[in-house]
């Protein structure tokens, strides 16, 4: 039975080529006895059920037939096990409907890019890409639904799943690619992977790249240290196992084991520090599309992609990549989204910085290190002194580009364009694995590099973060748009634009566009928006106070649930005369404005405005269930002044709160008392 299941024949052929090099006297015979003995004390027959939800129909069977089915048929697979039949030669009117809708996205998005962004143009066609790429995403929402003609659970699952698979590829990639952060689990992934880097053509020769031949020991050190130490005690036997495989290796095969999965290190040699000098000294101007570099440079760069695939890529993909990425500590993929992952690529910039060009013979002949001195871009600032109690002004430098940038971004898109290239080619590994590639159907599956971020600030919530965005798609992103949002509170449509706008500009202008963060500057900046709110509540003016709308109460179920009908009931009785009441019956625009009214709040005003003290005495009275005597908050129509006897009753403290509270204090290591005394920061500068 064993011997008809292939899966099994290719393990064996597997096991017998590294045992031969642990055991090299052992005859073949006696290593494929050995395995036969094995494999016949260690398998066992597992039941698997298919079930084709198009027929209705149930299959027994188990998983060596399944494994059996699958090399020889070749199904289409996806990351939740749904499996498809080949396509001959039409293909499904699904498939031409996406590559329509992505098709029409690209040529939406080129055009965008025509026009600066945050123009009419750019704007009319980013909402055209944007609708192409909804509509696209839609057809999930329809293949899993169940009243669709199209509805199939195991295809809606299916997208979904195999979505998170290929972003877990990405992140794998760039972790073990740049790092070798992608740890051994057993000892046959191990093995497995010395066997095939031995087994590679070598086309680059150690001769030509390295500097000088790796040693046994270090190169040992690193596989070993490659093994997650949370999945081993002991690793005694490994280590024994893992030398006796090494000293039957070829040294070309000793230095690829020490390099692979080891970009940085090996970049370090001669030869690739030469190259990337070398075509940095090529460049006229700054290389801003990663995507489509200048021809100048190309034939450097792919000749680059081509050293570093055959010494550093292992064409391997890890099996179970979702639940590793969700858990691993990542060097690089430090930010992941839906659809997309963004590696931190300082450390390559600054070995080049330091490394290559600190003492390159080409130094001198790179024009990007030497160009003339920009002027700072000064800006007069605005800050709160705690101990004047006064408002200061001072000149900062929210200059956001330098004589500096032109070679950082030139630098970093040159790995950019390598690492892409090299992505391509690992979904490419992926839709082989997938059983998706054909002579008829290209590979879809792609990623490319659509931003470059300066420095991004993150918080503990999904697609909650902020960055500085700098290029886009090849493109100089302008100074008045580079601040980008996700799902931070400062975006909140129930914040006054004017708090937005004031609390973006600190964010940028101190956090994400400052050489260093300073957390007192920052602090003065918002007791600045403080010290403005208060002013302004104090000249009756509406600025800082909560927008809403409030439907008609006819609406809620329970109103007086509702703070903007609460407050709107205890304004119409509270009004000045004169003044027309809020029409409960239909929607109304408001500002919400907090107030402290009670019995105590008010017994001054029993001698100075006794006419308005018994107003709100009897309405507390009146109201004591709804209101259990007090007053919090005030609806004020949004085109009506604020009473000024209101002013007296502002909860300065809760409304100053509310609006600064949405600031990210606690993403720059200014932590709450309440919480916790520990300091911390997730700026990140890429």
């Amino acid at each position: 039975m064993n011997s008809e299941v292939k899966a099994i024949e290719y393990y064996k052929e597997i096991a017998k080529r590294n045992l031969s090099k642990v055991f090299p006297t052992l005859s073949e015979d006696e290593i494929l006895t050995a395995l036969d003995m094995i494999v016949d004390k260690r398998y066992t027959k597992k039941d698997c059920t298919l079930n084709n939800n198009y027929t209705e129909e149930f299959v027994e069977t188990d998983v060596a037939q399944m494994s059996n089915y699958i090399i020889n048929k070749s199904p289409i697979m996806v990351a939740n096990g749904c499996l498809f039949k080949q396509y001959e030669k039409d293909l499904t009117p699904m498939y031409q409907l996406i590559t329509s809708f992505t098709d029409n996205r690209s040529k939406f998005k080129k055009e965008m890019f025509k026009y600066e962004k945050g123009s009419e143009k750019f704007n009319k066609y980013n909402m055209l890409q944007l609708l192409a790429k909804r509509d696209n995403n839609a057809l999930y929402g329809v293949i899993g639904n169940y009243s669709s003609a199209l509805y199939n659970l195991y295809i809606a699952t299916g997208i979904t799943r195999t979505g998170r698979a290929l972003i877990s590829h990405a992140i794998t990639f760039f972790e073990s690619f740049f790092t070798n952060n992608v740890k051994f689990h057993s000892i046959n992934e191990a093995i497995t992977f010395i066997d095939r880097v031995s087994r590679e053509p070598s086309i680059f020769p150690s001769e030509l790249v390295l500097d000088q031949p790796v040693e046994i020991d270090d190169v040992f050190y690193k596989i070993m240290d490659t093994f997650d130490r949370n999945y081993f005690g002991d690793l005694r036997e490994e280590m024994e196992i893992i030398w006796d495989l090494l000293l039957n290796q070829s040294q070309e095969t000793l230095n690829k084991l020490f390099y692979k999965n080891n970009a940085l290190q090996f970049c370090d040699n001669s030869y690739m520090k030469n190259y990337i000098a070398m075509t940095l000294s090529k460049l006229e101007d700054t290389f801003v599309d990663p995507n489509e570099p200048p021809e100048n440079i190309k034939d450097n760069l792919d000749h680059m992609f081509d050293v570093l695939k055959e010494w550093c890529y292992m064409r391997y993909i890890v099996v179970d990549k979702i639940d590793r990425s969700a858990t691993m500590k990542r060097d690089i993929s430090i930010i992941t989204d839906t659809d997309s992952t963004m590696p931190c690529f300082n450390s390559w910039y600054t070995f080049v910085l330091k490394d290559v060009l600190g003492d390159s013979k080409y130094k001198e002949e790179i024009k990007l290190m030497n160009l003339p001195e920009t002027e700072p871009q000064m800006e007069e600032d605005r800050i709160y002194n705690f101990e004047t109690k006064q408002i200061e002004t001072k000149m900062i430098d929210v200059s956001v580009a330098s004589n500096k940038e032109p070679l950082r971004f030139s630098i970093i898109n040159i790995l950019s364009y390598i690492a892409g290239r090299l992505l391509r080619e690992h979904f490419d590994l992926v839709a082989e694995n997938y059983n998706t590639k054909s002579d008829y159907k290209p590979c879809l599956i792609a990623m490319k590099n659509e931003f470059l971020f300066g420095r991004a600030l993150l918080t503990g919530g999904k697609k909650n973060y902020a960055s500085k965005q700098e290029l886009q798609e090849g493109n100089l992103v302008p100074a008045g748009k580079m601040l980008d949002v996700k799902g931070l509170p400062i975006n909140k449509s129930t914040l006054k634009e004017k708090t937005r706008n004031e609390l973006k500009d600190i964010l940028f202008k101190k956090v994400l566009n400052a050489e260093t963060v300073d957390q007192l500057d920052v602090i003065q900046s918002l007791a600045r928006v403080e010290y403005d709110i208060r002013k302004s509540i104090e000249n009756g003016e509406k600025e800082y106070y909560k927008p809403a709308q409030i439907k008609s109460y006819s609406n809620y179920d329970n109103p007086m649930r509702i703070q903007g009908i609460k407050g709107a009931i205890a304004y119409n009785a509270l009004r000045d005369k004169g003044t027309e009441a809020i029409d409960l019956t239909i929607r109304n625009p408001v500002d919400i404005v907090k107030v402290n009214i009670t019995e105590n709040s008010i017994i001054s005003l029993k001698d100075t405005e006794p006419d308005l003290y018994e107003k709100i005495h009897n309405f507390l009275k009146e109201n004591e269930t709804d209101y259990k005597g007090e007053i919090t908050s005030i609806s004020i129509p949004i085109d009506v002044e604020v009473p000024k006897w209101i002013l007296k009753f502002v909860d300065y403290n809760d409304i100053i709160n509310d609006n600064l509270k949405n600031f990210p204090l606690e993403s720059i290591g200014i932590t709450k008392f309440d919480k916790d005394t520990v300091n911390y920061t997730n700026v990140i500068r890429f």
